[in-house]
This record gives C-alpha cells, sequence and structure tokens, in this order.
C-alpha cells in the first residue's frame, strides 16, 4: 500500500468513528419475536432485527399494522428503570441518530410482541447502517420484553444522549439503560 493511501485512510479512520467493527461482545445474536400477526390469531414465532421482522411480517399478512390494537398503556414507565440512562461509550463507537430512530419506530410497530435476548447475552433488536439496538439479559435465563417498551427505552436513550455535535454524518448517540428486572437496552454501532 502506498504512504499516501495509509495516511488518507487514517484521515478517513478519524471523520468515520462509526463505520469501525464494533467490539465482538457486542455482535449480538437475532432477536426471537412471538405474538400473533394480527390480533387474536395465532402465534408467530421470527427471528431477525425489528426491521427483519416487520419484513416477514409484511409477508406473512400485508397490511397488518392497520389491524394493530393499542392497549392504551404506556410502553415506557420510569419506575421499571433504574435512574436515567447512562450516557457513556459501551466499547466500539457511537450509533447514527437517524438510523437509530428508525429502529426505535420499528419496534413500536412491533407494539406489545414479546422480543427475547437469550441468558446473560445480547439481542441486536434493531440495527441500520451500522447503528444498532441490543437487549441485553442480566440473568441466567432467557427474557422476553416488550417490542415497545424497548422502543420507548432507546427513544429515551436517544433524547438523553445524542451527541449535538454535528458531524458529516449527522448525530452520534449511545447509551444504555438498566430496567429493573434484569435486562438492559444498549445504543451503539453494530455489524448489520
Amino acid at each position: 500500500m502506498k504512504l499516501s493511501t495509509a495516511i488518507a485512510l487514517s484521515l478517513i479512520s478519524l471523520f468515520v468513528p462509526a463505520l469501525a467493527a464494533p467490539s465482538p461482545a457486542f455482535s449480538g445474536v437475532p432477536m426471537h419475536v412471538s405474538g400473533p400477526v394480527v390480533p387474536g390469531g395465532p402465534n408467530v414465532e421470527l427471528d431477525g432485527t425489528a426491521e427483519e421482522i416487520v419484513a416477514k411480517l409484511d409477508k406473512l399478512h400485508p397490511g397488518w399494522q392497520k389491524e394493530q390494537t393499542t392497549t392504551g398503556k404506556r410502553s415506557l414507565e420510569t419506575r421499571y428503570w433504574r435512574g436515567t440512562p447512562k450516557c457513556e461509550r459501551i466499547g466500539g463507537n457511537g450509533a447514527l441518530e437517524h438510523h437509530i430512530q428508525s429502529g426505535i419506530n420499528h419496534l413500536n410497530n412491533l407494539g406489545e410482541r414479546q422480543c427475547g435476548a437469550p441468558a446473560r447475552d445480547c439481542s441486536r433488536v434493531s440495527c441500520s447502517h451500522g447503528s444498532a439496538i441490543f437487549l441485553c439479559s442480566n440473568r441466567d435465563h432467557p427474557i422476553s420484553v416488550p417490542c415497545n417498551r424497548i422502543g420507548g427505552a432507546a427513544q429515551r436513550i436517544k433524547d438523553d444522549c445524542t451527541n449535538r455535535t454535528f458531524t458529516f454524518f449527522g448525530y452520534y448517540v449511545d447509551g444504555q439503560w438498566e430496567n429493573t428486572d434484569g435486562y438492559t437496552v444498549y445504543i451503539r454501532d453494530g455489524v448489520c
């Protein structure tokens, strides 16, 4: 490799931190989702990120989102969360805010369906263009959480933890919020 190419690549890496690979501890396994496609229908079991699950639901039943019912309950109640989100780098790099918002929208569209993570491990529940939301179980057994509760937590992390220093690619966010039921929602970079 020529010296000028090496210097150019080094300079690019300074300005594009989100394109670097995340640490192995946060590669994340595919999320498991269970619940009916439409209210009152049979439960389906699907694996993937929120984006992939929404696409699979679209194939199973086009227009399913129009048939969703709302329970009237808030998907995020602060009593279920420890303090406020921690806005800190969790290894790796931050995630682009606008891609995280897209993932939050997908999680909220999944509603009360159960999104899961394996025991003492993380599921990559949303990932787009190197920006990911993770659900991590702090328990010795797999967990299932309403998808929109994860979306609500991610929204709060994004609102509280976005670095408002504009970059060429947009704003970056990274942070975490621990739930009192033994799981944590993280926002950071991811492989997708």
